[in-house]
């Protein structure tokens, strides 16, 4: 297995353990199709109550406006455009806008999440919420 697959298998595997519980990650109760998350690496949607990944093939990210894996920077995605993570603890941090944020894990970049249209990243919470609900940069919450 070269080295993208293994890495965005690791990938998947850790963002569906860190976001098991949020309702980003959650299947109950929702359609089949319904889109529950979105990255660079694809995206994972549900299918009777069960989270299924969608994985781009190598050498593509998954661009969330055309809807269509594309070669790195070819489209409007972020994707390709790099993250720093050295000298960062482990964690998710906010991205381009507040729109995604990125992944960091022991200095490595895992990866860049999309946030559902109309969330933006709360960073104390580390998941996608609603700009009312978190304060700013990235929200509209005073306090």
């Amino acid at each position: 297995m070269n080295w993208f697959l293994k890495l965005v298998s690791f990938l998947a595997l850790v963002l569906i353990c860190y976001g098991k519980d949020t309702n980003e990650t959650s299947c109950t109760k929702q359609l089949n199709g319904w889109i529950a998350e979105i990255g660079c690496w694809g995206y994972n949607y549900c299918e009777n109550g069960t989270l299924v990944p969608f994985v781009c093939p190598p050498s593509t990210v998954y661009d969330r406006d055309t809807k269509k894996c594309v070669p790195p920077g070819s489209n409007t995605t972020a994707c390709g455009t790099p993250t720093i993570c050295s000298g960062l603890p482990s964690g998710r941090y906010p991205d381009i806008g507040c729109k995604s944020y990125y992944v960091c894990y022991e200095g490595v970049n895992n990866g860049r999440i999309y946030c559902p249209a109309s969330l933006v990243f709360d960073s104390t919470l580390g998941l996608c919420n609603w700009a009312y609900n978190v304060p700013p940069p990235c929200g509209t919450k005073k306090d």
